[in-house]
């Protein structure tokens, strides 16, 4: 029989308290970012280097199933050879 997950309420300043507590601290994070600075080059340069880092990622995930696949194919040569 499932167990019924108690309800902890909060009082509405302790939860708006914290509420404001993370606001800030992801206003904070976000004032770091290149992605939502107010100068054009930092924004422009930000979206550059999140694609080029995604298509490394992708470009490196392609080079490794093409040289497994290179690998198998070798080897299934080197098989049909033997056996030949």
């Amino acid at each position: 029989m499932p167990t019924k997950k108690k309800s902890t309420k909060k009082t509405k300043s302790t939860s708006a308290a914290a509420l404001e507590k993370r606001v800030e601290e992801l206003e904070q994070r976000l004032n770091g970012s290149w992605l939502h600075s107010s100068n054009f080059w930092y924004r422009a340069f930000g979206v550059v280097g999140h694609y080029l880092a995604a298509y490394f990622a992708v470009a490196l995930g392609l080079l490794v199933l093409a040289l497994l696949s290179a690998l198998f194919a070798g080897a299934v040569t080197a098989v049909v050879s033997v056996l030949s």
